[in-house]
């Protein structure tokens, strides 16, 4: 029962942080989160006390420290946001165990493999709307193609030649050229939106904790700029990520492996 409640916690802190995430400039509080952690310890160490067993507290603990390892080294490597390492921590200490209760490998992956589907949906739903929402996307996507026509075509024929062997080989060459050509486009889109329309330019002044875009001379971390960090770069204006919101991905990862088995499905279906 008390394991039911971790994931009914977990639910709501990534709920409320996604609302944050999404309608709040990306700008998530770290409290929603920590109460997750401590939330999640406390329902899993009653799990443990009522069944006697330490299995539920010990898979608690060690489904933390192993996510805030994970999450906070891709903090400090730039690649994620300080209140999504703290959300993964927090999910490491609340949904480790399935609903029931279970410590189960094959829910771990699911949860894993149902984190990249949110991810890849998110993204492209994201993207999309920026592509939209931009004047003169479409000519600026035909002029990212035209720059790059060389290494499109040259991977074009590469793939073209391998189907060909692939259907000397009785493979069904002519989809492994139809998904791969589609994937290189939906590549140079997908690069072509975060360059171009997840980066805006602002005055510097009004950049208080804003997140800088990787090429303006800071870290590379993604963490809002301080006022000290402003008052010593020198230019006028300076680009600043908007970025894909991360925590609705986290919750939907959640949510779908909880009612369905998709991941792991997918999995199983791609090998």
């Amino acid at each position: 029962m008390f394991v039911v409640f971790s994931h009914i916690l977990a639910f709501a802190v990534l709920f409320v942080d996604s609302l944050f995430d999404l309608f709040n400039d990306h700008n998530v509080p770290d409290e929603f989160a920590v109460t997750g952690i401590i939330g999640g310890l406390l329902l899993h160490a009653a799990q443990s006390y009522t069944t006697g067993s330490m299995t539920a507290i010990t898979v608690c603990l060690i489904g933390g420290l192993v996510a805030g390892i994970y999450g906070w080294a891709a903090y400090y490597k730039g690649f994620w946001g300080g209140a999504d390492a703290m959300i993964l921590t927090m999910m490491g200490f609340t949904v480790p165990l399935t609903a029931t209760g279970q410590a189960s490998v094959t829910y771990i992956l699911d949860l894993v493999f149902n984190f990249m589907i949110a991810a890849v949906a998110v993204t492209l739903i994201y993207a999309a709307k920026k592509f939209i929402e931009a004047e003169g996307s479409l000519r600026e996507f035909q002029k990212s193609l035209k720059k790059r026509q060389r290494f499109i075509a040259a991977f074009i024929t590469g793939t073209g030649l391998f189907s060909v062997f692939l259907w000397s080989n009785n493979v069904n060459g002519a989809v492994f050229f139809a998904v791969m050509t589609s994937l290189i486009f939906l590549y140079e889109w997908v690069k072509l939106v975060e360059d171009r329309y997840l980066v805006r330019e602002i005055k510097t002044e009004d950049a208080f904790n804003e997140v800088p875009a990787p090429d303006q001379g800071f870290d590379g971390k993604i963490k809002g700029l301080t006022e000290e960090e402003i008052e010593e770069y020198e230019e006028d204006t300076i680009k600043v990520r908007t970025g894909v919101p991360l925590v609705p991905v986290f919750l939907l990862s959640v949510v779908i492996t909880d009612l369905t088995g998709l991941g792991v499905a997918a999995f199983y279906t791609i090998y």
